[in-house]
């Protein structure tokens, strides 16, 4: 009998790439984690998680949050976004699991009617984010130097659960998953994410990505993995 788990993940990824077929860069791998943090086993550059920002509380107020651009390590955020923690009626809710006191990225409102664009001075290999009250009309673009790689909508990316949920035009309060986009070809790699919502706010929040190392470091880090190697062999002569 053959096991269960090797029958398994062959059939996830035939799944995943029936759904990527139509999208012109099906060799990104995309799948979904339930927690609203990104496993280790990602070995991010970095992760984005907004929390060193002092926001007032989303309490219906227009002038709520903090206004972008928000700069970090690698780049920039910038559009028709906030920065906001809380709940603001009819606006947008914080993803499921998190504290309402954590503050989030959001856009897509009347107020922020967005995009909002992240833009990375260095190509990236893997992007993570975790997406609060999944919509169908949410949007999420990689690109790379203006150029489209991939693009899901929150049905697309609904597709990608099990079982699949009603994702529909009117939301999905209680669905926040944690998504990653891993390319697995350098002509898959991006270094602009694009988030947008045509009728009601998207909300994300801890952003990780692993940038792609640059040619003045890739000497840098062949040396340590030889170097490791070695390590490794000697330990094996010795024992």
């Amino acid at each position: 009998m053959i096991p269960l788990r090797r029958l398994f993940f062959p059939v996830a990824a035939l799944v995943i790439n029936t759904v990527l077929a139509a999208n012109p860069a099906a060799a990104l791998h995309v799948f979904d984690t339930p927690d609203p943090l990104p496993p280790t086993s990602r070995r991010a550059t970095a992760v984005i998680h907004f929390d060193e920002l002092d926001t007032t509380p989303g309490d219906d107020l227009p002038d709520a949050g903090v206004a972008l651009p928000y700069r970090f390590a690698h780049g920039t955020i910038h559009g028709d976004g906030k920065l906001v923690d809380g709940w603001s009626r009819n606006r947008y809710v914080p993803p499921e699991g998190r504290s309402s006191l954590n503050p989030f990225l959001m856009t897509g409102t009347a107020q922020e009617p967005g995009p909002v664009t992240i833009a990375f001075t260095q190509s990236l290999r893997y992007f993570g984010l975790y997406v609060g009250s999944l919509d169908a009309y949410n949007s999420i673009q990689l690109l790379k130097d203006g150029a489209a790689v991939a693009t899901y909508s929150g049905s697309d990316l609904a597709a990608l659960l099990h079982p699949v949920p009603r994702v529909t035009s009117t939301g999905n309060y209680g669905l926040s998953r944690y998504f990653h986009f891993q390319a697995t070809q350098p002509r898959q790699q991006f270094n602009t994410v694009v988030l947008s919502a045509s009728q009601g706010a998207l909300e994300v929040d801890n952003l990780a990505y692993r940038v792609v190392p640059s040619p003045a470091l890739l000497p840098g880090v062949i040396g340590m993995g030889v170097a490791a190697l070695r390590r490794r062999r000697a330990m094996k002569t010795n024992s």
